[in-house]
């Protein structure tokens, strides 16, 4: 969001608060987004405002704000098509009121990494978890990014997200951990793994 800068002192919006104002609106978005079926058990679809920046000091009129967001897609959804439904906010705000102008950069258009249960490296991968643990592994769809969805979508290759730590409990946190047990249980996994898979 830009506005032109002036003492404090002036009146007008600044762009602070032409970005609060689209951040309401991308606020009503999402409450829409919200309501959407989703499939696989997972999580709707979601625009969550992250990070925000604006001003350089208390008596200066900010002429810049920008913030982040993470528009998270679920199957049947694409890129483009969540893209517009947020530009589309952004150029209503625009055509309101001409002064308004922003600036839109996507800085990841990570693919979705879905794979049927059925492929037959997944079975594999359960099979060589069953023989190893004594128990079937749970398969689970999870609202998260990962790498495997970009090496997926290059090469075609099956690759789950499968290994030791507990799902959220453990994972992308700041006191990100895992068992030793579970590692050294997983070691065993992968490697019977590629046993099955070279038999």
């Amino acid at each position: 969001m830009r506005a032109r800068t002036y003492r404090a002192a002036l009146k007008g919006k600044t762009a602070l608060q032409k970005a609060v104002t689209a951040i309401g609106e991308l606020e009503v978005l999402n409450s829409t987004l919200i309501t959407r079926p989703s499939s696989k058990g997972l999580p709707p679809p979601h625009l969550t405002i992250a990070v925000m920046n604006s001003g350089k000091a208390a008596n200066v009129y900010p002429s810049e704000a920008t913030f982040w967001f993470d528009r998270r897609l679920v199957p049947g959804e694409n890129h483009d098509e969540a893209l517009k439904e947020i530009t589309d906010v952004l150029d209503a705000l625009k055509k309101e009121d001409d002064s308004f102008d922003y600036q839109l950069t996507v800085t990841s258009r990570r693919p979705l990494l879905d794979i049927p249960k059925d492929d037959p490296f997944i079975q594999l991968v359960a099979k060589s978890y069953k023989e190893v643990m004594g128990k079937d592994v749970e398969m689970v769809a999870e609202p998260w990014g990962s790498d495997a969805a970009w090496i997926r979508k290059v090469t075609h290759m099956p690759i789950p997200n499968f290994g030791a730590a507990n799902g959220e409990n453990e994972m992308g946190k700041a006191n990100e951990k895992i068992s030793t047990q579970k590692y050294l249980d997983f070691i065993k996994v992968y490697m019977m793994t590629v046993v099955n898979a070279l038999s």
